[in-house]
């Protein structure tokens, strides 16, 4: 059931019947004020946020501490409005805007007990464009709204300076600054009271860093991703390292690998991968190329994923043959959707097999890749690559753009597929092969020889994490030829897809090797 401002606002003047509850019921609405007008500036530049169901989250946000017991206000808002029936969106924003990121530590209280419920809400939370804008807003406001610089010393002077203060403090700014780059201006110019003030964090910090207190990163106390790692690149350590995850990949099994281009040389061959996709009774999904080639119709691809052994071990489905669907993308700056191949709604669980190599425009590719640009659609690749500009695979080439967009956009994309398989409780596992590790993608007809040895084989149920650790293979190796790799993946500013994708919240870069040879 839908909540709008009304009734919202209705469920606030009962709370405020009690006077003790009037101040915490004036900060409710100052929040909802203040999101609604970040909001409308929002949809001036191309967004369609609903100010109406932003406006109610934001009143109904602190809706958990009418029962007198604040410490757990989050979790008493969240059931309270999931009692009276409304949608989980609303119920969601009474608990999720405490926390920025999907780590309960990231707060203004300092470290957080550790309620399961609570742990594992926040940490699979897929955070929508609402979600932050709530989270702003609540540390723009008192019973009005002001900078987050006097929202913050207001908090420092109720709750102390805490461990994860600075941690805090850095994410506050990345999420105002990440609305703020969609605005193309200051946050505060929006508001009379904060009008013509500039951020100031390093006053924030100078508090922090003079109370004495020592600081911690999230990386101090977070629990990492486990990456598992077999330097054996053979059909039964490829076995091994899935197993090695212990996910349950059933019911039709998706194996979403690249089939290269007619021509090419390092796509994964039929003797490595056909047992395992046949230990998971799974079916090979590709969708066709945006660019000129044999697999950018589907005759023609069927032809070369037959020469390239594909149909020998396994179905194939060129999910975009039949047409394609639109999923959001909830984070991000270039993509307002994604475009993705229409049998994908057939599958119950994924496994993202890449191939780890370089690529001519990514810099690299392997699980993040074929996440993004691999399961989109024709006109979802060309959608990616102008980075939002154009579907058609004829124009969209010619579309002005910077590096740094494209790389941020296939992150955009990535994110919302795995968005899309939280929301509809699919699984998914990650595994990526370093082999024949040539500058050039399977996509190139005329790939390059390999210029470095073989590494292994990584696999996590974190892509970024994965990612992570096969870039990070590449930059420790001493084999002589793997500068030229990385200097392939840095000229195309590669690397910069692992942070930003980070900061979409579709995984960590820290992550735990375990060698299971």
């Amino acid at each position: 059931m839908k909540l709008d401002s009304k009734q919202a606002k209705k469920l606030l003047e009962k709370a405020a019947e009690k006077e003790e509850n009037r101040g915490w019921v004036k900060h409710c609405i100052a929040v909802g004020e203040t999101a609604k007008t970040i909001a409308e500036a929002l949809n001036k530049k191309g967004m369609e946020i609903d100010t109406d169901k932003i406006l109610a989250m934001g009143y109904v946000h602190d809706i958990g501490k009418q029962g007198g017991q604040y410490n757990e206000h989050v979790l008493d808002g969240y059931f309270y409005i999931k009692e009276l029936g409304y949608d989980e969106e609303y119920a969601s924003s009474c608990l999720i805007h405490s926390y920025i990121n999907n780590d309960i530590n990231c707060t203004g209280g300092g470290y957080q007990k550790n309620i399961p419920f609570r742990t594992n809400y926040v940490k699979n939370h897929n955070y929508t464009i609402y979600d932050r804008i709530i989270n702003l807003s609540d540390l723009m406001c008192t019973r009005e709204t002001i900078t987050v610089e006097d929202r913050m010393i207001d908090i420092f002077e109720r709750k102390g300076i805490h461990e994860t203060s600075k941690y805090h403090i850095t994410a506050l700014y990345k999420l105002k600054e990440s609305l703020e780059d969609i605005l193309g201006y200051n946050i505060y110019e929006l508001f009379e009271n904060t009008k013509g003030k500039s951020n100031n964090k390093e006053k924030l910090i100078k508090i922090i860093e003079n109370s004495g207190i020592i600081q911690k990163e999230r990386n101090d106390y977070m629990e990492k991703a486990k990456v598992y790692f077999t330097k054996e690149i053979t059909a039964e350590s490829l076995i091994k390292i899935y197993e090695a995850l212990n996910i349950n990949l059933t019911g039709k099994v998706g194996v979403k690998v690249s089939t290269g281009e007619q021509g090419a040389k390092g796509y994964l061959k039929a003797d490595l991968i056909g047992p395992l996709v046949k230990h998971l009774n799974g079916t090979i999904i590709e969708c066709n190329t945006a660019y000129p080639g044999k697999r950018n119709t589907f005759e023609e691809h069927m032809k070369v994923a037959e020469e390239h052994g594909f149909t020998s071990f396994a179905e194939v489905d060129i999910m975009d043959a039949k047409g394609e669907f639109k999923i959001p993308v909830n984070k991000g700056k270039h993509l307002k959707y994604d475009i993705i191949g229409e049998n994908f709604k057939n599958y119950d669980s994924i496994l993202n097999l890449a191939h780890g190599k370089g690529h001519m425009m990514g810099g690299f590719g392997a699980n993040l890749k074929n996440q993004s640009i691999g399961i989109a659609s024709r006109n979802g690749k060309a959608y990616i690559h102008s980075c939002g500009q154009d579907e058609n695979p004829d124009t969209a080439w010619d579309r002005p753009y910077e590096q740094i967009e494209f790389i941020e956009s296939m992150a955009e994309a990535a994110t919302a597929v795995s968005d899309y398989l939280k929301e509809e409780g699919k699984p998914i596992a990650y595994i990526t092969v370093m082999n024949a590790l040539s500058v050039d993608c399977d996509c190139d007809k005329n790939q390059g020889d390999p210029v470095m040895k073989d590494i292994g084989i990584v696999a996590s149920l974190d892509p970024v994490a994965n990612d992570q650790a096969f870039i990070d293979m590449v930059w420790n190796s001493d084999d002589e030829g793997a500068h030229l790799l990385q200097e392939r993946i840095d000229s195309r500013e590669g690397r910069e897809i692992l942070p930003y994708a980070e900061s979409l919240g579709l995984g960590t870069r820290e992550y735990e090797l375990i060698n299971i040879d």
